[in-house]
């Protein structure tokens, strides 16, 4: 691996952020107020980058399913094997007052709940982090 460019210290989380946050939201027809659709988490604060080689890599996110309660709309994501998180998701939107990140809890109270698609549906994204002011996209 090269060195590494950046400050581990300024990652709040890594992510595949979505080329076309608006359209997710258009075409899923995002049922609440605060709309999101922007990325799916990959880890929050960590340690390291899964690899900052890949860094700016572009992908295809895929969408297995949807989940929606009183407070949040989410689509499933299809878990990957080199990364730790499980549950992986889109939160497209929640109620006033409700966070993105009940969305983790949502899945887990609710998983009786998610309507799986018969077809996967393809995303594309990019690989990155966010580092509080921006998304980076490069070491």
């Amino acid at each position: 691996m090269s060195e590494t460019k950046y400050d581990k210290r300024k990652i709040k989380y890594e992510a595949f952020f979505f080329e076309d946050p608006d359209q997710i939201a258009k075409d899923f027809k995002t049922p609440y107020k605060n709309v999101f659709c922007h990325h799916t988490t990959i880890s929050y604060l960590p340690e390291d980058l899964i690899n900052e080689d890949l860094l700016g890599i572009s992908l295809d996110v895929v969408v297995t399913g949807r989940l929606t309660t009183d407070k949040v709309d989410l689509l499933i994501v299809k878990d990957a094997d080199y990364i730790e998180k499980k549950d992986l998701h889109i939160t497209l939107s929640t109620v006033e007052g409700v966070e993105p990140k009940y969305s983790n809890e949502a899945i887990k109270e609710n998983r009786d709940k998610i309507v799986y698609y018969e077809e996967e549906i393809l995303l594309p994204a990019r690989y990155g982090y966010y580092d509080g002011n921006n998304i980076v996209y490069e070491k």
